[in-house]
């Protein structure tokens, strides 16, 4: 699986959106801030909404908001809003895809390959990742 920029884009808008102050903001801020089309933007979070990982507001002092908890919000749920797959090949998620699924000794390859990338996928938190660059810069701190 390659993540794509849609997917690396609406990582960013995310966690903007947790180290703001009043944790939500409106897609204009966040695409000047991440240099991102904000027709592009707009897009993708708008598939984070509809997949339940954002809210939104209307309004003036509206935006985009994380539906749930950082803590309770995984890299892996990113991905499967935003990604057309999470699996290395389409035979792991769908053994009828193709008839030498039972036989092929790929298939346990993919199979792996598949599970461990999804199990760092859905270890890795929105919490979690803005703990990490805040200990970053803790213990890189820029001059």
């Amino acid at each position: 699986m390659r993540i794509s920029t849609k997917t690396r884009y609406g990582l960013r808008a995310i966690l903007m959106i947790c180290k703001s102050e009043k944790k939500q903001v409106n897609s204009e801020v966040i695409a000047e801030h991440e240099g991102i089309s904000k027709k592009y933007l707009d897009a993708i979070l708008g598939e984070l909404r509809k997949s339940g990982i954002l809210n939104s507001n209307r309004g003036i002092f509206g935006g985009y908001s994380l539906a749930k908890s950082p803590s309770e919000t995984t890299v892996l749920e990113i991905c499967e809003a935003l990604e057309v797959s999470t699996f290395l090949s389409p035979c792991v998620k769908d053994v009828s895809y193709c008839a030498q699924t039972s036989v092929c000794p790929g298939n346990k390859v993919w199979a792996e390959a598949t599970n461990a990338m999804r199990a760092v996928l859905e270890k890795a938190t929105i919490a979690s990742m803005i703990e990490d660059e805040n200990q970053d810069q803790v213990l890189n701190p820029t001059l």
